[in-house]
């Protein structure tokens, strides 16, 4: 069965118009229109137009969409994303949960069990937070005392999918990262919009507290509990206060971030929230990293993280080379380019090498 909403689908998708589908397919605008409204059939000839136009197969005009509901997404944007760029970001993310569960659909594999906070305060305070980060730490199997080497294995590990949102051919500017999930035990995704090796692992963090803290429990601060959440989870409270001093200078961030991988800008708002850091003492910490250029670029490089869970769940599908497989496009829906950008193929050895390295300025 054809479906006619798939069309406003694939035209969010694409970022292109009913006047530019309608060029491409060799149809009126008008039909364009009518088609996508109900109001006249969407015929398989029309849907083959509207495939060979746009380079999707025609299988995408069939399936359902995942029908995320947008309000429950955790959407993580700044003020200067455009509408456009945003309703692309999300297309994009609704096609990867389905495919998410439609790979995991029988796979075997295990499903999240990650805690679920239900406090009943609309604003959880940095302590309580830190607690929630040591408990999720923990139902991760992961040590509260040591460094999280890769923070996407840890969540793949516990089956929550992770992957790159975005195109091969253009960044998604203003967007950082989103998170939705189908409820506990079943299919959870966090997308993250690549930025740099720290970035991602807070961005990626950052939607796992919102997945944590936010799922079943209203709050008035969302981002804000999120930070705080991403912050803790990557350096744990007690070693927070640790390693950061009342005094402490950017050099000493640096070498905490050498260690934890987590970026100097968030390791000075750690110091803040945790209590060791003024605020006067935070003002002068973020004017020094704006005075040599480190909101941009820090001095310690962090290595990228490759996430691997939905391409082994392809190859478990499809085969050691899962996208030469011609099968792949037409019953996953979505074109090789699309998968490809979803769950790319991992590289090799990269969780033997250290979670930072070095670099001279």
């Amino acid at each position: 069965m054809l479906r006619p909403e798939r069309i406003t689908a694939a035209r969010e998708l694409l970022s292109v118009t009913q006047a530019d589908l309608a060029a491409t397919a060799g149809v009126t605008q008008a039909m364009v229109s009518m088609v996508e409204k109900h109001r006249r059939d969407f015929t398989p000839a029309l849907a083959d137009a509207f495939a060979g136009g746009l380079g999707l197969p025609v299988e995408f005009f069939a399936v359902p969409s995942a029908g995320v509901p947008r309000d429950e997404v955790h959407f993580r944007k700044n003020a200067t994303a455009r509408v456009k760029d945003t309703t692309r970001t999300f297309r994009f993310f609704d096609e990867g949960f389905r495919v998410t569960e439609q790979l995991l659909d029988g796979s075997g594999y295990p499903r999240p069990l990650i805690p679920v906070v239900q406090d009943d305060a609309p604003v959880l305070s940095a302590e309580r937070i830190g607690q929630i980060a040591d408990e999720t730490r923990r139902a991760l199997a992961l040590s509260v005392d040591e460094p999280i080497t890769n923070v996407t294995r840890a969540l793949e590990r516990s089956g929550i999918a992770v992957a790159p949102i975005g195109f091969t051919d253009e960044a998604l500017p203003g967007h950082d990262g989103l998170a939705h999930t189908g409820g506990r035990g079943n299919a959870t995704l966090i997308g993250y919009i690549s930025k740099s090796g720290d970035r991602d692992r807070f961005t990626i963090a950052h939607e796992l507290g919102h997945l944590v803290l936010h799922s079943y429990r209203h709050s008035d601060d969302r981002e804000r509990e999120a930070h705080q959440f991403a912050g803790a989870f990557l350096l744990p409270d007690a070693h927070a206060r640790e390693l950061i001093e009342p005094d402490t200078t950017l050099g000493t961030l640096a070498r905490v971030k050498a260690s934890w991988g987590i970026s100097i800008a968030a390791l000075v708002k750690r110091g803040e929230a945790v209590g060791v850091l003024s605020k006067d003492r935070t003002s002068t910490l973020f004017r020094q990293i704006a005075s040599r250029g480190w909101r941009t670029q820090e001095p310690v490089e962090v290595r990228p993280e490759t996430p691997r869970l939905l391409f082994r769940l392809l190859q478990a599908e499809y085969g050691e080379t899962p996208y030469s497989n011609r099968a792949i496009e037409h019953d996953l829906a979505l074109p090789t380019l699309f998968l490809r950008a979803l769950a790319p193929a991992p590289t090799t050895g990269h969780e033997m090498r250290p979670v930072v390295t070095l670099r001279a300025r």
